[in-house]
Parts: C-alpha cells; sequence; structure tokens
C-alpha cells in the first residue's frame, strides 16, 4: 500500500519506510542489504537491522515480519550457513513449529515479497504495536434497498465498514522508529 487512490489512500509499512526520504540510505529505520539479490543478502545484513531497532521498541514483542518463501529460502538458509545451529534450533518449538531468527519471533505475511526486486523492503522488523494503529470510522453500515431489483424481486443488500491503518513508526533521517526494515541494493 503505497498511499494511492488504487489503495483507498492507506499506506502500509513498506510505504510508510519507503516515503521517509528519496534516497533509502538515509532512512534510518531501513537497512540497505549488500546486494539487490536474495542470494546477495548476508547475515550481517539481518542483524544490523536488528541493531538498528530502538531500546523502547525491544520490549518482547518486536518480530519478523516475512514471506514464507523468504524465510526458508533466504533467512534459514543463512542461519545453517553461519553454522552452530540446526534446522531444529532455528525453530525454537518443533512441536507448536514457533518460527525464530536471530531470537526473535517470525510471523509470516503473504503480502511481502516472494521474488527479489532492486529497492524492495524484503523484511519488516520490529514492535507493530507501537509502530502502528488501526482504526475504524462510523463502525459497520447496513443498508438494504427494494428498488434496485424490484422486477426481479430481490431486495439488495449493501454492507460498509470503513478502516484504516496509520503507520507513524517508521522514524525519520537523523533517528530509527519501532519499525525497521531491511531493503535491497537498488542494483
Amino acid at each position: 500500500c503505497d498511499g494511492t487512490a488504487s489503495y483507498f489512500g492507506v499506506r502500509g509499512i513498506a510505504g510508510a519506510l519507503r516515503g521517509v526520504d528519496a534516497t533509502s540510505s538515509n532512512i534510518k529505520s531501513l537497512v540497505v542489504g549488500t546486494g539487490n539479490a536474495y542470494s546477495e543478502l548476508v547475515l550481517a545484513d539481518f542483524e544490523k537491522v536488528v541493531g538498528t531497532l530502538p531500546d523502547f521498541a525491544d520490549n518482547g514483542e518486536a518480530a519478523w515480519y516475512v514471506h514464507r518463501y523468504f524465510y526458508w529460502t533466504v533467512m534459514v538458509y543463512l542461519a545453517l550457513e553461519a553454522g552452530g545451529a540446526t534446522a531444529t534450533e532455528i525453530i525454537t518449538n518443533a512441536a507448536s513449529r514457533q518460527k525464530a531468527y536471530l531470537g526473535y519471533p517470525v510471523k509470516f505475511t503473504q503480502v511481502m515479497p516472494r521474488a527479489e526486486a532492486n529497492s524492495q523492503v524484503c523484511a519488516v522488523f520490529g514492535n507493530l504495536r507501537q509502530g502502528a494503529q488501526f482504526g475504524t470510522r462510523g463502525g459497520i453500515e447496513f443498508a438494504q434497498s427494494s428498488d434496485r431489483y424490484f422486477d426481479q424481486g430481490l431486495i439488495a443488500v449493501r454492507g460498509r465498514d470503513r478502516v484504516a491503518i496509520n503507520v507513524h513508526g517508521v522514524g525519520d533521517t537523523s533517528k530509527a522508529g519501532p519499525i525497521c526494515g531491511l531493503i535491497t541494493a537498488a542494483s
């Protein structure tokens, strides 16, 4: 979501992060990866993202938000390559299948990118509770009309709920916020 009319003015996390400055390296909440391809990202890129998160946001609610494919093909691969951890150790509780990375929970979201691209926010890390709000305006509305489909003997029913997300915790060009991210290099 980039805030355009196509998304009803809603700006998602990646759009909010990129909206701070035209130059990715100026955004304190973004870490520019070692390369533009997933295969060029290194463990130190992810460690730098964790290090970027302010202390106040690291209160037990910080987590990684990535696409499932990205987790298994990039993050797990780098953890195994680093050694000292087995696949079982990467999944902190095999019975509950809780995923973790660098000591933080991993949550899958299919809206995060699966395929690599230049200048792409491929991983989000942080405390969403502190950096974003979900709001509703006016509540749920229902309406019906027997006029619209009168000739067919039908009644039209409409339900509407106006909601929005406000991502406000992405920092600026001088300090990081409670939501940080990893962005691939431009080229």
